[in-house]
């Protein structure tokens, strides 16, 4: 199932509301990412490996860059060195929601 399939399904069920910073923060990461690498209808899973899409190393870095700006964080080498997949990006870029989701 693709990361888009899921935020429909998770948008109309009722965890929507406890998770919905979670989900808008993946929305917009799967924006940006289609949006920076020029990726239009490409599915994305969690499992989908930067090495595998049609990009090089400078779309990589503008990629970082965009994440940067749109979560206002300053990714560390450690992170950009562990963001190999999809689903590696998506766990660094909300883990700060998660982790304030709990402790409320």
């Amino acid at each position: 199932m693709t990361f888009d399939a899921v935020i429909t399904l998770a948008q109309g069920s009722q965890i929507h509301n406890a998770a919905t910073p979670v989900l808008d923060r993946i929305a917009a990461i799967l924006r940006l990412l289609r949006e920076t690498l020029c990726l239009g209808d490409v599915d994305l899973t969690p499992e989908t490996t930067f090495a595998e899409l049609p990009i090089d190393s400078l779309d990589k870095v503008e990629l970082i860059m965009a994440f940067e700006d749109a979560f206002a964080v300053d990714l560390t080498d450690d992170d950009i060195e562990a963001m190999q997949s999809v689903g590696a990006a998506i766990r660094i870029l909300t883990r700060d929601l998660v982790i304030e989701g709990a402790s409320a």
